[in-house]
């Protein structure tokens, strides 16, 4: 069943890539450059525009244009001598009000040739075509949109030219309806000239109208667009999970990427900014970006939380076991069927009966469990010489009174039993000066026999 949905995922993904693709033209994606994207590589030539962020804020994946002389300039080519219907696609972010060229087939000085996409004065958008006939409105038909861009903000555009009366503009995936235009023939002629980008023909004698401002993802398709492909440039992004669930371990952690759908129902995976397993401590925040067939982009953020692991031993003390570790929460166990011991829930623990128990502990999400280990009664009862030890807690010297001191030793071990020191006894004193704050055990011995054990609290 898993096969057959990624199989059908990777099936809708490449079938609406390849619809796209159907009479593509051109497609300059203008990340820092006027190369074309498409089979064709009708690649263009920048003059003066740099790289910008886009409408997503990807960096350099757009080019800035500063309203003086910036431009594209489109090679003539007979692949751009499209005949109707015909689709031309992009993004803009214009800075001023400001009227002036979008795309332009044929940069013909004061004739009208070709297809033209342009902006009035007041921010309407107007798609045109022409036959070669001079300057006005005979020579030329119009559709001038009713809805109108806003500066300062990024807009798609769509125009599709069909015919003389069948012309469409959409702002935003939206229709921006309209109204048409001039007398000029109801078929499309074109000339040797080359095309441009963000720049207009000279109309009267006067010099070329620059635009101020962004232009990204320019696209010409000699088809008409159907509305679902429209829609697409505009699709609204739906996380499958709209709170993605924060995670917290004491371990390594992988994340199973979430998914998201576009406005086709296409489903969309999520692409992490963070490299699987995470293993570092603290607070990692995940970033999921999900990326449509069009370049629309939305994201959605998970945590990650990883503590210190536990790592748990026990160890007798004298006539107790104690817990190598502060946790949460304690459980104790007697080790033959893994049987929990009623009300065996704290850090150390006195044994009735001599067995073997182990220990589970809790510390937020994190749970460890210690190895066996048998409570020594006999090793209890041998303890026959009396040892007092102050002060405990220390902080730089143990005093150890001990009766019939002859010939006593000493270990010291950490709290999870690894080797700190091992030394003769001299006088009644223990150095602890250079030890970390935590817990240690002591282990006392006469003659090499194991007389006490001590649990000390170095602070």
């Amino acid at each position: 069943m898993k096969s057959l949905l990624l199989f059908a995922i990777i099936f809708s993904f490449y079938t609406l890539n390849a619809q796209l693709s159907n009479s593509l033209i051109y497609k300059y994606d203008l990340d820092g450059n006027a190369n074309d994207a498409s089979i064709n590589q009708i690649n263009g030539t920048t003059f003066g525009a740099i790289a910008t962020d886009d409408r997503n804020s990807n960096l350099n994946s757009a080019l800035d244009f500063d309203g003086i002389d910036d431009y594209i300039e489109i090679p003539n080519s007979p692949l751009l001598k499209c005949q109707f219907p015909l689709t031309i696609s992009f993004w803009t972010n214009i800075n001023e009000i400001d009227d002036g060229i979008f795309v332009h087939s044929d940069f013909n000085t004061g004739l009208y040739y070709g297809y033209w996409i342009g902006l009035t004065e007041s921010m309407q958008v107007h798609v045109n075509f022409g036959n070669g006939g001079a300057s006005g409105g005979g020579s030329r038909r119009t559709k001038v949109s009713s809805q109108t861009l806003t500066p300062n903000q990024w807009h798609h555009v769509v125009c599709i030219i069909r015919s003389y009366n069948d012309m469409d503009i959409f702002i935003d995936c939206v229709n921006a309806g309209g109204s048409y235009s001039g007398s000029g023939n109801t078929q499309i002629g074109y000339s040797s000239a080359p095309g441009r980008l963000f720049s207009a023909i000279s109309q009267s004698g006067n010099p070329p109208m620059y635009f101020d401002g962004q232009l990204d993802d320019v696209r010409l398709w000699n088809r008409e667009l159907t509305i679902n492909e429209i829609n697409g440039f505009c699709s609204p992004i739906q996380f499958t999970n709209n709170n993605l669930e924060n995670v917290s371990s004491c371990t390594e952690v992988s994340l199973v990427a979430p998914t998201a759908t576009d406005i086709n129902g296409n489903i969309l995976t999520g692409v992490s900014n963070t490299a699987f397993p995470i293993t570092n401590q603290g607070i990692t925040n995940v970033i999921w970006t999900y990326t449509d067939l069009n370049g629309n982009t939305s994201s959605q953020n998970q945590e990650v939380t990883i503590t210190a692991s536990i790592n748990v031993s026990i160890i007798q003390i004298e006539n107790m076991f104690t817990s190598s570790v502060n946790a949460d929460s304690y459980q104790w166990y007697k080790c033959t069927g893994s049987l929990a011991i009623p009300n065996e829930t704290g850090h150390d623990f006195s044994p009735t009966v001599e067995a073997d128990y182990f220990l589970v502990v809790t510390s937020g999400n994190c749970v460890d469990t210690s190895e066996c280990l048998k409570f020594d009664f006999l090793r209890v009862n041998e303890n026959e010489v009396t040892i007092n030890s102050f002060p405990n807690p220390v902080k730089d010297f143990l005093t150890l009174n001990i009766e019939n001191q002859i010939n006593i030793s000493y270990v010291v071990c950490d709290e999870i039993g690894k080797l700190i020191c091992n030394n003769k006894l001299e006088g009644n004193k223990i150095d602890f000066r250079n030890l970390s704050n935590g817990i240690y055990l002591l282990k006392v011995f006469e003659n090499g026999r194991e007389i006490s054990n001590l649990k000390i609290i170095k602070n």
